[in-house]
C-alpha cells in the first residue's frame, strides 16, 4: 500500500476525523490544487502566521506533525503530477485530514494555508531536536557544524520527506551528520 494511502488510514482513525467530501461542483478547482494558488505568497501572508501563533496550542492538538506531513505530500504529489495509486478516493481523504476552518477563522482567509504553516513549524523543531540529541552524543560536532547542511540538500530532504515520511528523515539526517562529522576529523583535531 502506498505511504500517502497507509498513512491517511492511521491518520483518520486516529485523529477520530469524520469523512468530508469535496463537493461535486468544486472537484475540477480542488484537482487544481498547487502551493501557488493556495496562497503561500498571499497578501494576507502576516494575518495567517498572526492566527497560526495566537492558536499554537489548538494547532499542535489537532494538527500533529503527522496530519500536517501528509497534506503537504498531497500537495508535493499533485504539484510534481506524481500519479497516486487508484486505492482510495484521495480528494475525500484528503479534505478529511484538512478539516474544517476554526469558527473564529476569518472567511476571506483559506484555512489550507494553516496545515501548511503548522507543517513549517515542526519542520523546524524536529530539526532542532534532531541537531540537540545528535550533538549531546557527539559534543564535538557543534564546533564544526557537523549538522549544517547546503540549501540544495535540505531541498532534496523537503522532497524526500514526502515520498518516504518523516520517520526515515531522522535517520537520513544523522547519517549526514555522521559523514560531515567524518569529513571534518582534521578540523576537530585543531580544535582541541
Amino acid at each position: 500500500m502506498h505511504l500517502l494511502a497507509s498513512t491517511a488510514q492511521r491518520i483518520i482513525k486516529d485523529y477520530r476525523l469524520k469523512a468530508l467530501s469535496v463537493p461535486s461542483n468544486n472537484v475540477k478547482k480542488w484537482q487544481r490544487l498547487s502551493w501557488e494558488s493556495l496562497g503561500i505568497a498571499h497578501e494576507h501572508e502576516t494575518e495567517y502566521r498572526a492566527y497560526a501563533t495566537e492558536h499554537r496550542d489548538t494547532l499542535d492538538r489537532d494538527y500533529g506533525i503527522d496530519r500536517t506531513w501528509w497534506l503537504a505530500a498531497f500537495h508535493w504529489y499533485r504539484a510534481d503530477r506524481l500519479a497516486l495509486p487508484k486505492e482510495i478516493d484521495w480528494w475525500t481523504t484528503y479534505r478529511t485530514i484538512l478539516g474544517t476552518p476554526h469558527k473564529d477563522f476569518p472567511d476571506y482567509l483559506d484555512w489550507r494555508i494553516i496545515p501548511h504553516h503548522q507543517w513549517q513549524r515542526l519542520k523546524k523543531i524536529l530539526r532542532k531536536e534532531f541537531q540537540k540529541e545528535f550533538e549531546a552524543k557527539y559534543p564535538k560536532a557543534k564546533q564544526v557544524e557537523a549538522c549544517e547542511t547546503s540549501r540544495d540538500l535540505w531541498q532534496t530532504w523537503n522532497e524526500w520527506v514526502y515520498v518516504y515520511g518523516v520517520d526515515e528523515l531522522w535517520g537520513t539526517w544523522w547519517k549526514c551528520a555522521l559523514q560531515n562529522l567524518e569529513q571534518r576529523r582534521d578540523l576537530i583535531g585543531l580544535i582541541y
